[in-house]
């Protein structure tokens, strides 16, 4: 029974240590400073990015929650937006992230709601307004991402503080000629990651990931 007590031990002591925050980064651009983690062969930013550019915007046009959300991004906004040596993520790059925490590579393929029980992994265990999931773990690889809802570009009303988190991916794809922008969603009621495109003038937040 040794072996496979060890291997077991092996096996949560190296998830442990490839996906907790590693250490923290400095926007020299305006000096705030993220937690960042380690996930996979990845490192992620473990908070949204709250640089101020034109076209972005604090929820409600209130800078305390840009303060504990990041701010909202259309995706031009956010395609220039991460610091040096950060991009915005790709689609794919969303996929490797995915398919580390579970999810198969043919449900990471899969458009719009995929994963059951995968969101709750990169969910953090407060500020959602209810997380539906008794059974699960969340933030169990301290992405901690929170519900910072969205904004509409119809007439800049703010959406879904509490209830969603959607972030851009630097992906597009043109559909009846016009140009859409890869996204991923969570929502209060689900606990899997959706996984859609949008139109560009909507504001989301920003995950940045390390080149």
């Amino acid at each position: 029974m040794l072996i496979p007590i060890l291997l077991s031990c092996l096996i949560v002591c190296t998830l442990t240590s490839s996906t907790q925050p590693s250490e923290t980064f400095t926007d020299i651009r305006d000096g705030q400073t993220y937690k960042t983690v380690i996930i996979g062969t990845q490192i992620w930013m473990a908070e949204n990015l709250n640089y101020k550019t034109l076209n972005s915007w604090c929820y409600d046009d209130s800078a305390s929650n840009c303060n504990i959300y990041g701010r909202l991004y259309t995706w031009e906004a956010a395609m220039n937006a991460c610091p040096d040596k950060w991009h915005l993520p790709s689609d794919e790059e969303w996929k490797i992230l995915e398919q580390y925490i579970g999810m198969t590579k043919e449900e990471a393929n899969i458009f719009l709601y995929r994963g059951e029980n995968m969101g709750t992994k990169l969910k953090s265990e407060s500020g959602w307004v209810i997380n539906n999931c008794k059974d699960c773990r969340y933030n169990t690889v301290g992405f901690n991402a929170l519900p910072a809802g969205s904004r509409l570009y119809s007439d800049g009303s703010f959406v879904g503080k509490g209830k969603e988190g959607k972030w851009w991916t630097n992906t597009t794809e043109i559909w009846k000629g016009n140009m859409y922008a890869f996204r991923r969603c969570l929502y209060f009621d689900q606990s899997g990651i959706d996984r859609d495109a949008a139109t560009l003038s909507l504001g989301f937040s920003i995950r940045c990931v390390k080149n």
